[in-house]
């Protein structure tokens, strides 16, 4: 008899990633596939944060087939997992799809299967979630885990991928096309929703952003912002480095809105200025109720300053940007992009202004 494990969740348990990533440890595996709906950034750092962890990760071969469907997945989720060790990502139906505005698909591209194998033993893990933070370790999601190297299941799971396999595009072929699509006008005007817009119970309360603000910060790769007057973090005679975003803004970093307690890290975020990495630049949800920021130390590894400037970050991969301080014209630049997309806002608390395109 197959060994067979039912995988339910309730909200931010977790349990639906655990249940992948219990079916990886088991058999430590030489090859993988998967075959997702879609991909989001949160989603794939979520994945990779639990997998990578595994010391065999970078031997595994493996294999993504992932929709575009109305352009709900992050070319920077696709990239990274394009760029990992031994791995390949192919677009089903992406040609067509790519060149459809919208991404509007012909058939709908809707499966969610992770599958492992090591020589005869093979596990896989199918059911609702796709490969996004929600369907990973948020959402309320059903599946089962099956392990069993003798069940005709596991060959029928593997020509069933190898034939859409076979059908689909190479990520590399439609890239750039896909990305175009992503980033147009009209779809960071009118994003379509994913799993990861799930809103918390706050949302649009309070310091809080909307739905359709969250939206943006998913499809948007710049977002920019007055810094205002640091607080003094690093004593009284040197610039402080920590800036005050709006609450959730930590969606456009690759992180989900949350409801979280007061003075809770969220995690780190890599920032390159000029030419100089951080990857420990920090974020977290501060006792102000706003989010909160660490840049890069001024001087050292940043601007002389961050008082008074207007802040750019553009997003270069996953949890990784680049960042510029705006000269006047850069900054009536970014207020224009904005706007043309719907995505310039002022805050209610002292009137800083922001915006993403």
């Amino acid at each position: 008899m197959p060994n067979v494990k039912f995988l339910s969740t309730e909200a931010d348990d977790g349990s639906y990633i655990e249940g992948v990533a219990a079916a990886y440890a088991r058999i430590r595996p030489t090859q993988m596939i998967a075959a997702v709906a879609y991909s989001t950034h949160s989603g794939v750092a979520e994945l990779l944060d639990r997998l990578e962890a595994n010391g065999s990760w970078e031997s595994v071969r493996k294999r993504w087939l992932v929709g575009i469907d109305f352009c709900r997945s992050d070319p920077v989720a696709l990239a990274e997992l394009n760029t990992l060790p031994k791995s390949r990502v192919r677009i089903h139906d992406g040609i067509f799809v790519a060149g459809r505005n919208g991404c509007c698909p012909r058939a709908s591209f809707h499966p969610k299967v992770y599958a492992f194998r090591r020589n005869t033993e093979k596990v896989v893990v199918v059911g609702s979630g796709n490969l996004s933070r929600t369907g990973l370790c948020a959402g309320i999601e059903a599946g089962a885990v099956v392990a069993d190297p003798s069940v005709s299941a596991f060959r029928q799971v593997g020509r069933w991928f190898d034939r859409h396999w076979q059908l689909a595009t190479p990520l590399s072929e439609i890239a750039d096309n896909y990305e175009a699509r992503y980033r147009a006008a009209d779809n960071r005007r009118h994003p379509t929703p994913t799993d990861d817009d799930a809103a918390p119970t706050s949302v649009g309360t309070g310091r809080q952003l909307t739905p359709i603000q969250l939206r943006k910060l998913n499809v948007c790769k710049h977002l920019w912002i007055e810094a205002g007057n640091l607080h003094l973090n690093r004593g009284a005679d040197r610039p402080g480095n920590q800036l005050m975003l709006k609450r959730n803004s930590r969606v456009f970093f690759g992180f989900p809105a949350r409801d979280l307690s007061k003075d809770t890290t969220v995690g780190n975020v890599a920032i390159d200025y000029g030419g100089i990495v951080r990857s420990d630049c920090s974020l977290r949800f501060s006792n102000n109720g706003m989010d909160v920021l660490t840049l890069p130390l001024p001087g050292s590894h940043g601007p002389a300053k961050y008082d008074q400037e207007t802040l750019c970050f553009e997003q270069v991969g996953l949890r990784r940007f680049r960042l510029t301080v705006g000269r006047r014209r850069d900054v009536a630049s970014w207020k224009r992009r904005s706007k043309a997309v719907d995505g310039h806002f002022r805050m209610s608390s002292g009137g800083r202004q922001w915006g993403v395109f």
